[in-house]
Parts: structure tokens; sequence; C-alpha cells
């Protein structure tokens, strides 16, 4: 699928099936849209792991990337007190924590709708109650 892969990861929340996704441009036809992979090694054979693939990104990942690393010093800009972002493969978004005593619904809705804005691709905003320290 090369370039036209936007994440993979693995999900194990449902207790009965550990599995694989894949999140391609929506451009991509997959068919079938799982696939179980059965393991070749000796000790593996009698295992398998689905993999299922989900045509719903408009960005690859190489694209996401360079707007995320592109919009990063203007965040930083407009919000000194940003303690990380970041790409969640689960929700294909752009995760950008902000350090804030107290959290505020309706200014976190805008900021998503301005960094959604600012980067090009959505974007979710957590609120931390204290600052990302380190030793």
């Amino acid at each position: 699928m090369g370039e036209s892969v936007a994440a993979i990861y693995y999900e194990n929340n449902n207790p009965n099936e550990f599995s694989i996704k894949i999140t391609t441009l929506t451009s991509v036809q997959a068919i079938p849209s799982k696939f179980v992979y059965h393991f070749k090694q000796d000790e593996f054979n009698r295992f398998s792991i689905p993999i299922y693939i989900q045509a719903s990104s408009d960005k690859s990942q190489q694209q996401i990337m360079a707007l995320q690393e592109k919009a990063w010093p203007e965040i930083l800009k407009r919000y000194p007190d940003t303690q990380t972002i970041g790409f969640s493969p689960m929700t294909n978004t752009i995760n950008v924590m902000i350090y804030r005593k107290i959290s505020d619904e309706a200014e976190r809705e805008r900021l998503e709708a301005e960094l959604t804005e600012l980067v090009g691709h959505p974007v979710v905003v957590e609120f931390l109650k204290n600052r990302i320290t380190t030793l």
C-alpha cells in the first residue's frame, strides 16, 4: 500500500480478538477489507491475526507528519503552555496537550477548531492540570 497508508496500529479492545488495523487513503479500494495472516514460523504456525483495512483518511501518514511538523512552531507561539503534540493512529488525529489549571469545554472546542484550521488536519486538544516534567 506504500504511501497510501495513513496509520498502522494494533487493537485489543475486544477480549476475543487481537487485531491489526491499517488506515489508508479513502481512494484505496481494499477488497476484502479483512485479511487473516497465518504465522509461518514452526512454533507459531497454529496462530493467526486478523488485519483490517480502513480506507478512511484524506492524507497519508507522511503528509500528516509534515503538516504537524510545519504547524508545531506556530502552535507553540500561540499557546506557549503546549506540552506535547503527536499523532493518534486510532483516531487519525493530531493530538495537542496544553497545560491549563482549569479545563473549559467551550475553550477546548474553540482551540480544536482553530488548530484544525491551522494544521489542515483534524486536531484533538486535551487540557492537562499539571505540566509535563522530566527528571
